[in-house]
């Protein structure tokens, strides 16, 4: 009797015990819970304050974690760059760059139609899924290194285009022309292969304040460029009034859409755009 009496001191202590830690158990596995990243976003997905305009989920927030101190910190940021920096939808990892030129091509229908002939350079997923749909009369997927997961890629430099002069009606080459070493050439083939009254989307990333376009051959670092162009892979910093000079000099007619001019009051926020980035629309 008495050693079952203390077994049962024993047990009612450790009984005790048990209870006293257990709120210190479910208090760290809870703070560890609502940190972890799973956590948030199921939270995150659960919620209606936003909408991505592309696949047109609905959440708490876009993910900010992605390109976002280079544009406070670098050289080039000083310089009120716009097209650097981007959040991202996370059901379908769409950029907010991406959102927007596709909220623009909705907003003004430059979708194009079953008769077009397009040249897409650097085609993006859901831009292409898109035009794919329209069942278009020749669809050219262009881009200088094939690493894009797609089958029918075509590798095309944009400073020599292998087609013949007024050949697509469209053309769209969004934050492409950044990367290439003779941007005048690459504009001029463009223009060269675009039909008469044809257009072509050409957005890039451009200072706001540079007079003219900032390039250095002194720059050829992963760091520097980084630093002073916003990203490893540019190799200039346009200037938007020296760029826009240089596609009228070429022959395009400029027709810029704004995005106070284009989207309603609040949709910026609502979709996750980039409401400083115009769409650089010009015209042979």
């Amino acid at each position: 009797m008495v050693l079952i009496y203390k077994m049962t001191k024993v047990l009612k202590a450790i009984t005790n015990i048990i209870w006293l830690c257990l709120p210190y158990v479910f208090l760290k596995s809870w703070n560890k819970l609502k940190n972890s990243r799973k956590f948030k976003l199921y939270l995150n997905l659960r919620g209606k304050k936003y909408q991505c305009n592309i696949c047109k989920r609905t959440f708490n927030s876009f993910n900010d974690t992605i390109l976002q101190p280079s544009e406070l910190t670098t050289w080039s940021g000083k310089y009120f760059t716009i097209g650097i920096g981007h959040t991202l939808c996370d059901y379908c990892s769409s950029t907010s760059r991406l959102r927007t030129i596709y909220a623009y091509f909705d907003k003004l229908n430059l979708w194009p139609k079953s008769k077009d002939k397009v040249l897409h350079f650097a085609p993006e997923a859901p831009l292409y899924k898109r035009i794919i749909s329209s069942e278009v009369s020749e669809y050219i997927k262009a881009d200088l290194y094939d690493d894009w997961g797609i089958n029918d890629i075509k590798k095309i430099n944009i400073m020599d285009i292998p087609y013949p002069e007024n050949y697509f009606d469209i053309v769209i080459c969004n934050h492409v022309l950044e990367h290439i070493p003779d941007l005048k050439k690459g504009i001029a083939e463009i223009h060269r292969v675009i039909k008469k009254g044809g257009f072509a989307i050409l957005m890039a990333p451009m200072s706001m304040v540079l007079e003219n376009h900032f390039q250095d051959a002194g720059i050829n670092t992963d760091d520097t460029r980084t630093a002073y162009y916003g990203q490893n892979d540019h190799v200039i910093l346009l200037s938007k009034k020296q760029y826009l000079q240089d596609l009228q000099n070429q022959g395009f007619q400029l027709d810029l859409k704004y995005a106070k001019d284009t989207f309603e009051s609040g949709e910026y926020e609502y979709f996750g755009l980039e409401p400083k980035e115009f769409l650089v629309k010009v015209i042979k």
